[in-house]
C-alpha cells in the first residue's frame, strides 16, 4: 500500500511546510514552492490512496520491457554526471543537453520534438526559479557569476 506511504509523508510534508514563511507571490518565501508542491502531492495521494481502497487490485505489475533495465541505468548514470558537471558547464547548456539526450533515451523518437521540449523545459526553469524567485544556478566556468 504504497499510495497511504506516500499520502502520509505528503501530510507530514505539508505540516512542515505550513510552519515557513511564504511570502508574497512577488516576493516568495522558502516555504512558498514546497507549499506549492505539498498542494500537488497531497490530493495524488490521497486520491490514489482512496482507489486502492475502493477498487483493490492485484499486487502484481506488468513486467518490464525489454531493454528498460539498461535505460534505468543510462539515466541514473546520466544523473549523476549532470550533477557532477553542473558547477562546470553550467545550468543553461548542460540542462538542454541533458534533457535531450533523455528524451532519447526514453524513446522520443523526433529529434526536432526533442529540442524543442529541451530548450523550453530549460527556459521554464530558468524563467521561474532565477527570474521569478531568484535562485541563482551554476553558471559554469565560462559565463561570469
Amino acid at each position: 500500500m504504497s499510495s497511504l506511504f506516500f499520502l502520509i509523508v505528503s501530510v507530514a510534508f505539508l505540516a512542515s511546510v505550513l510552519t515557513m514563511p511564504l511570502g508574497q507571490a512577488k516576493e516568495p518565501g522558502p516555504g512558498f514552492m514546497p507549499l506549492l508542491l505539498s498542494l500537488l502531492m497531497v490530493p495524488i495521494s490521497g486520491g490514489l490512496t482512496v482507489k486502492a481502497f475502493v477498487r483493490p487490485g492485484p499486487a502484481v505489475g506488468e513486467p518490464l520491457e525489454k531493454g528498460a533495465g539498461k535505460r534505468i541505468i543510462l539515466l541514473v548514470v546520466g544523473l549523476a554526471l549532470y550533477c557532477g558537471l553542473l558547477p562546470v558547464v553550467g545550468f543553461l547548456v548542460l540542462t538542454v543537453i541533458f534533457e535531450a539526450i533523455f528524451l532519447k533515451v526514453l524513446g522520443v523518437p523526433r529529434w526536432r520534438t526533442i529540442w524543442i521540449v529541451a530548450l523550453a523545459a530549460t527556459a521554464g526553469a530558468s524563467l521561474v526559479f532565477e527570474v521569478w524567485l531568484l535562485v541563482p544556478f551554476p553558471r559554469g566556468l565560462w559565463w561570469p557569476q
